[in-house]
C-alpha cells in the first residue's frame, strides 16, 4: 500500500504537468481491488471521459500471447477510447497518425480521429490493406474513398490510401515505417485501440 500511494502521488504529478502543459482536464485511478481490467474501466469511466491511457509491457504469459494481453482485451470489450502506451515510450511529437480503416463511416469514429487530429497538428491516413490486388478491391475502396471524401473533404490534413498485403500485421508495419507514422489506431467493436 506504501507503493500503491508513491505510484498515486507520482502519476498526479503527471496529471498536473499535463494540465499546465496541454489545458487537458487529468486525472488518476490507481485500483488495487483485484478487479479484471475490463471490469475496473468499466465501473469507473463516465461520460466526461474522453481517453482511458493504459501502460503494457505487453503479452508476457502464454495466456496473455494466446487471448491478448491486459491493455489489449480492455481496449477491446471498453466503450472510452484507449491509449495503449507500450513500456519504455516517451512523448513525442505526432505528426502523422495511421487509421486501420475497414470501411466503416461510424460518424463517431471518423470524427474522433479528426478531432484528434486536428489538437495534435497531426496529418491522418485512413489506410485500408486488400489481401488481393483485383478490380473489385480496387473498385470497392474508390468507392468509398469517393462517399468519404464527400463528407470530410473540407478536412486538408486527412486522406486515403490503399496497399495491398496478404499479410495485414505485416502491411501495417511496413506502412508505418515508410510513412514514419508516429500512432496506429484500429477500429474495435466498441471503440478505438490507439
Amino acid at each position: 500500500s506504501v507503493y500503491v500511494n508513491e505510484m498515486s502521488q507520482e502519476l498526479n504529478k503527471v496529471c498536473k504537468d499535463v494540465n499546465t502543459m496541454f489545458n487537458i482536464s487529468c486525472g488518476v485511478d490507481v485500483d488495487t481491488s483485484g478487479l479484471d481490467l475490463t471490469e475496473a474501466i468499466a465501473m469507473k469511466s463516465d461520460d466526461r471521459q474522453k481517453l482511458v491511457v493504459i501502460g503494457t509491457d505487453g503479452a508476457d504469459t502464454l495466456y496473455q500471447k494466446i487471448f491478448g494481453s491486459n491493455a489489449y482485451r480492455a481496449a477491446k470489450q471498453t466503450y472510452p477510447r484507449i491509449l495503449v502506451v507500450p513500456i519504455g515510450v516517451e512523448f513525442a511529437t505526432i505528426k502523422t497518425i495511421v487509421y486501420a480503416w475497414e470501411y466503416d463511416l461510424s460518424k463517431h469514429q471518423v470524427c474522433s480521429m479528426v478531432s484528434l487530429a486536428e489538437q495534435l497538428g497531426s496529418r491522418l491516413v485512413f489506410l485500408h490493406i486488400s489481401a488481393h490486388e483485383t478490380q473489385i478491391s480496387k473498385d470497392v475502396y474508390n468507392g468509398f474513398t469517393d462517399r468519404f471524401n464527400e463528407e470530410y473533404q473540407q478536412e486538408e490534413k486527412v486522406e486515403c490510401k490503399r496497399m495491398v498485403n496478404s499479410d495485414i500485421r505485416a502491411g501495417l508495419e511496413l506502412f508505418m515505417k515508410e510513412e514514419q507514422a508516429q500512432m496506429l489506431a484500429i477500429s474495435l467493436k466498441n471503440g478505438l485501440l490507439v
